[in-house]
């Protein structure tokens, strides 16, 4: 049997009693690590990776030009090859632009799975009142009030999960 390292852990103490504090100390590492990696994105990677988005785009929209155009098949074959390559490299260089995330709080279902699978899902999911996401998964989205813990219960078991919403991709 495979065990996955997910811990859930739910620690409570009486109010005022320092919980934000001792919560700070134990993640200030993390957290600053986080800090470290979206200064490095805005500053290198988020500039240059727009950079080649917006020439990958120039060139796209060339050969799509120039494939609609083709009156050889080979040719338009050959056009249709490289829009593919295009397409690819710019599928992945914005993979790329997703700023990176170590740690969540108040986040939905979808967002959280969202956020996963940019980030090789890993991810820590914490809060010093932890209130926000309790709420969530009891439902504070949720129409019907019904609960929202499916993406924790298969982060937990390894179970396959596939997140669709109308306006997005498949996650």
């Amino acid at each position: 049997r495979l065990t996955r390292a997910n811990l859930f852990l739910l620690a409570s103490a009486e109010s005022g009693s320092g919980k934000s504090q001792v919560f700070r100390r134990i993640a200030e590492p993390l957290v600053q690590h986080q800090h470290d990696r979206h200064e490095a994105h805005r500053a290198q990677t988020a500039p240059r990776t727009a950079s080649e988005m917006a020439v990958l785009k120039l060139e796209i929209a060339k050969l799509e030009k120039d494939a609609a155009k083709a009156s050889d098949p080979m040719e338009r074959d050959n056009l249709m090859g490289q829009l593919a390559y295009r397409n690819a490299q710019l599928a992945d260089l914005q993979q790329k632009a997703v700023e990176p995330c170590l740690i969540c709080a108040d986040v939905t279902s979808e967002k959280l799975a969202a956020l996963l699978a940019n980030n090789r899902e890993t991810l820590l999911s914490a809060s010093p009142e932890a209130r926000q996401i309790v709420d969530i998964v009891c439902g504070r989205y949720s129409a019907t009030k019904s609960t929202d813990e499916a993406i924790y219960c298969s982060g937990w078991s390894g179970d396959f999960l596939r997140v669709d919403r109308l306006n997005r991709d498949p996650i």
